[in-house]
């Protein structure tokens, strides 16, 4: 989601500023997990394709789910890097909490809002909500029980927000009480813990599509990016991080490529990612997030630098909670791929309506932003890191 982003070099400890060090590289990545995010679900609105260019296009982005676990790494890189660098500053928690909930739930309690309201006031009664089964959309509790209706077509994708909230929730307990090394140790632990869970669940025969879902078993990638935003803070971090960065990007790579040899192939409920793959794409992803602090001249974080991936991540988490009740919208009234199915207008339609979903997306983030989001975000000012005296 959009974050506030840590200083290039580490502080030590010592008292952010307000808004820390902006490093365009990681608006790009964000840009990057939001887009994969969005082409997956619009491409994923056909159902079953008739015509090869259609089913390639599909192909082709089904692995977006991924972007979900690139938006984990930044996570928990962004965040640790934030609370490490407010260790030693009054009113931490307040501050941290405050700053976060400006950012993250108006929009989401918005559409919360509107996502049980509307129904029963239109008549709509197979999006209709009973209190009991909207209680933990309230407390951020979706990803262990979603919605049993067809509201759930206009809110299946909050799931990982959960998870971020529950790691926002307990994290600066971790951050603010431990040593570095001891919080580094919590990382590893963390780390190894969300293996073992999912292990274990494929051994016993467990629901893997739900494990998907779980927390204990999405661990890996926030773990990894605080793990690194922590190492960053230590005497020699960059330079060793760097130097490990290449082996740990071909081995994740190599491990995520071992799918394609296992029958569950690439599915995120599958046997295979479960077991190995979500780690390996922690890996993975935690080293491209190090490649990307590079200088600026660098190839990786020239090439995430661009104004058009910097668009969508500076936009990516109006663009993450809109897109898929934009989908449902369209269904209702009539927008939908499938119409094009097995015809000669198959492709074309999917494209264009891909097309269509980006850029209905794009304007109902932007607005959202414009009229809504941004006049939260000004009390920000309010809720300052710097003492007193440093902020005067």
């Amino acid at each position: 989601m959009t974050l506030p982003l840590p200083p290039t070099e580490p502080h030590g400890g010592t008292a952010p500023t307000d808004e820390p060090a902006h490093i365009p590289a990681l608006d790009g990545l964000r840009g990057c997990a939001v887009l994969g995010v969005l082409l997956l679900h619009f491409t994923s609105a056909m159902g079953a394709p008739a015509g090869a260019p259609a089913r390639l296009v599909k192909q082709a982005f089904s692995l977006g789910w991924t972007g979900v676990d690139l938006f984990f790494v930044l996570s928990g890189f962004l965040i640790t890097g934030i609370l490490a660098d407010a260790r030693n500053t009054p009113h931490r928690y307040r501050t941290f909490y405050m700053r976060r909930a400006l950012r993250i739930l108006p929009l989401y309690y918005g559409f919360v809002v509107l996502l049980f309201a509307v129904p029963p006031l239109v008549g709509a009664r197979a999006y209709t909500t009973t209190f009991a089964d909207q209680l933990p959309y309230w407390l951020y509790l979706q990803n262990f029980r979603p919605l049993p209706n067809a509201a759930l077509d206009f809110a299946g994708h909050l799931w990982s927000l959960a998870i971020e909230e529950q790691f926002y929730l307990v994290w600066p307990l971790v951050i603010f009480t431990l040593s570095r090394t001891n919080a580094l140790r919590v990382c590893a632990a963390c780390l190894v813990g969300a293996l073992a869970y999912r292990v274990t669940a494929v051994l016993a025969g467990a629901d893997l599509h739900a494990v998907y879902f779980q927390t204990p078993a999405r661990l890996d990638g926030l773990a990894l990016g605080g793990a690194i935003a922590l190492m960053l803070r230590g005497a020699g971090g960059r330079a060793r991080l760097r130097r490990i960065a290449p082996a740990a990007l071909a081995a994740s790579a190599a491990a995520l490529a071992g799918a394609a040899l296992h029958p569950s192939g690439f599915d995120p409920g599958g046997a295979y990612m479960v077991a190995v793959g979500y780690s390996a794409l922690a890996f993975f992803f935690g080293a491209v997030l190090v490649l990307a602090l590079d200088g600026r001249s660098a190839p990786l974080p020239r090439l995430l630098s661009g104004s058009v991936l910097r668009f969508f991540g500076r936009y990516s988490y109006g663009l993450y909670v809109l897109h898929v009740p934009l989908i449902g919208l369209g269904r209702l009234a009539g927008a939908s791929p499938d119409r094009f199915a097995g015809t000669r207008w198959e492709f074309p339609g999917l494209l264009g309506y891909t097309a269509l979903m980006t850029a209905a997306s794009i304007l109902a983030a932007l607005a959202c932003w414009n009229a809504y989001e941004k006049h939260f975000l000004k009390l920000k000012a309010r809720f300052t890191y710097r003492p007193p005296a440093a902020a005067s």
